[in-house]
């Protein structure tokens, strides 16, 4: 009879143990699938980062350029055209 109880007792363990690992599993893979999303997210995040970093470059060096062809082009008797809608276009001073 103690036999038999002994195994009983040790199947209802043994179940139990099933059943917490069963949890710890599905916690588990849980939080693999956050991790994975977050890393997807991150290198989503950084390549739309680098686009937005080379387009503020882009623009720091068009303005950098923008004054020095306004000047260069006010030296040499050069104004601004402001009858069209191009940047940097320039005519002689006569002609404005």
């Amino acid at each position: 009879m103690q036999i038999e109880q002994r195994a009983e007792k040790s199947l209802r363990y043994c179940a139990a143990l099933q059943k917490d690992f069963s949890v710890f599993r599905e916690d588990f893979d849980l939080v693999g699938k956050h991790l994975s999303n977050a890393q997807g997210k991150y290198a989503s995040a950084e390549k739309r980062l680098d686009r937005f970093e080379t387009k503020l470059d882009q623009a720091a060096d068009e303005q950098a350029e923008l004054p020095a062809a306004a000047t260069s082009g006010a030296r040499r008797g050069l104004e601004p055209d402001r009858t069209t809608s191009g940047a940097g276009n320039v005519q002689p001073a006569e002609f404005v």
